[in-house]
């Protein structure tokens, strides 16, 4: 796996809220993961109201860092109170092509990535992103996390109103 160094994010959080903007390089790699370092005075996981991958202006991948913390404990990633990692891998699997699925080949991709992070309440926080690669997979399958909202009825039974278009389901999450 190849590291590359962290990247600052465009924007300010001057006041403690707002939003910043990232956009991440686009080398002839495959991106694995995502590795978000949270600084500065204050910052927790809570306070990271969403965070948001767009490929071209389409958003990938969306989820608030307590759900995303929540997440990556399921999967048992490394967990700290000053790292956040968006990991696009499947650990379990049992070979190297499977572990890659869902990467995003960057050398396929006629449009860029960025990483939108909203932060709300903190005191003068500090944000930056360590990206971890692979070779090229030449691997069309990418990994998309997306919110999708649902009322539950106090009591009985509730049908789900989703249709994947087309994707395939590999994990779900429902936080209540």
């Amino acid at each position: 796996m190849i590291l590359k160094d962290a990247s600052d994010f465009q924007g300010t959080f001057s006041t403690g809220t707002g939003s910043a903007l990232l956009q991440i390089p686009k080398y002839d790699l495959t991106l694995n993961r995502v590795q978000l370092i949270l600084g500065g005075t204050a910052l927790t996981k809570a306070m990271i109201s969403r965070i948001r991958m767009k490929l071209g202006g389409k958003p990938v991948y969306e989820v608030t860092g307590t759900n995303l913390d929540k997440m990556n404990r399921h999967k048992k990633l490394y967990d700290n109170a000053n790292h956040l990692t968006l990991d696009f891998n499947e650990k379990d699997a049992p070979d190297i092509v499977g572990k890659e699925i869902g990467g995003y080949d960057m050398a396929q991709l006629a449009d860029g990535l960025s990483l939108d992070v909203d932060v709300a309440g903190a005191t003068a926080p500090t944000l930056k992103a360590k990206y971890f690669f692979t070779p090229p997979q030449d691997n069309p399958l990418v990994l998309k996390v997306l919110p999708i909202a649902q009322y539950m009825g106090t009591i009985g039974r509730s049908t789900l109103d989703f249709d994947a278009k087309g994707a395939l389901l590999k994990r779900a999450f429902f936080f209540y």
